[in-house]
């Protein structure tokens, strides 16, 4: 995409081609399941409860509740909850590596956001983009 003039699907028909919009909401659809993966991964883990859950990621119990009910907003994980869950001295590490996997596939524009809010992501990112950069010289 081009440019960042409409913010989820129900703006775009005005801006976009249908093919267009239903690409948006594939890739939108791919980024709330990315998402619902953390909590699974969680459960894997064997953290089944909020509480339990929450302080894993080191985040509220709501913020916690709104993103593993996988309706969190259309924008997807902000930076500043993504570095916070990374942070997180409790967060195991397939939970990480499931964040890391995220942090790669909305670098790489797979969530349909447009250039300029990729840089943002990534100029703002902590503990991942260490991660990102060890592991693209390891590659």
């Amino acid at each position: 995409m081009a440019n960042c003039q409409f913010r989820n699907v129900v703006d775009a028909p005005a801006c976009l081609p249908m093919r267009e919009v239903i690409r948006v909401a594939d890739q939108k659809a791919r980024q709330s399941a990315k998402i619902r993966q953390i909590g699974e991964t969680l459960i894997a883990e064997g953290y089944h409860g909020l509480n339990e859950q929450a302080k894993a990621l080191g985040l509220p119990r709501s913020t916690t509740w709104t993103i593993l009910r996988g309706t969190h907003k259309a924008s997807g994980l902000s930076v500043a909850i993504i570095n916070r869950m990374l942070a997180s001295p409790a967060i195991p590490p397939r939970v990480r590596l499931t964040i890391f996997e995220y942090i790669q596939e909305k670098r790489a524009g797979l969530y349909g956001d447009c250039k300029q809010s990729v840089r943002s992501f990534t100029a703002h990112l902590e503990g991942g983009q260490q991660f990102l950069d060890s592991g693209r010289r390891a590659s």
